[in-house]
């Protein structure tokens, strides 16, 4: 399942919040439930200094987001694998 994220939106160098609710459009726009668990992909469109797409990717797993900070109404995190957030043409 991929999704498309706002990597500005880490909250620590291998976690991103995902989402408010329980339900996501995912890129082929249909809605996906959550658990805590699911693996997913994420992207962020994005483009090199030439002006060639190239987007961002990571992969990762679902978990209930447990800050307290600005970020407290965000249900969903995703916590980015081993692999960390990389441009497509580096896999």
């Amino acid at each position: 399942m991929e999704f498309l994220v706002n990597f500005n939106e880490l909250l620590e160098l291998n976690l991103i919040l995902f989402s408010r609710n329980n339900l996501r459009k995912n890129v082929v726009v249909n809605f996906v439930e959550f658990t805590v668990g699911i693996n997913v992909s994420i992207t962020e469109i994005d483009f090199d200094e030439f002006g060639n797409r190239d987007d961002l990717i990571a992969s990762g797993t679902l978990e209930i987001n447990e800050t307290a900070g600005w970020d407290h109404n965000i249900k969903w995190c995703c916590r980015i694998d081993h692999m960390g957030i990389r441009h497509k043409s580096e896999t």
